[in-house]
């Protein structure tokens, strides 16, 4: 997945889902995200509130992507922005 210059890699396993952040296109230095399934939700933006959080970095919406764990299908959701809006720029 790919918002602006930042590139996440997302590994879902049985029981949770990890979200590798790496800082940049040429940064080599990477944080690593873990979401439990039970967790249910879990978000990414500027909003110091947002699970990964990029305060203060306006290539993010507040709410950049919002990801929801399906029980049903046993998968990981992901969403543009939160709710009914979008994200003025976009996740790819």
């Amino acid at each position: 997945m790919s918002i602006s210059d930042y590139f996440f890699q997302l590994t879902p396993t049985q029981d949770k889902i990890e979200v590798h952040k790496l800082a940049s296109k040429n940064a080599q230095n990477s944080e690593k995200f873990s979401f439990d399934n039970s967790q249910e939700i879990f978000t990414i933006g500027r909003d110091a509130k947002c699970d990964v959080s990029f305060v203060g970095d306006k290539a993010f919406s507040k709410i950049q992507t919002t990801f929801t764990f399906d029980k049903e299908m046993n998968a990981w959701k992901i969403k543009d922005g939160s709710g009914d809006k979008n994200s003025t720029n976009g996740t790819w």
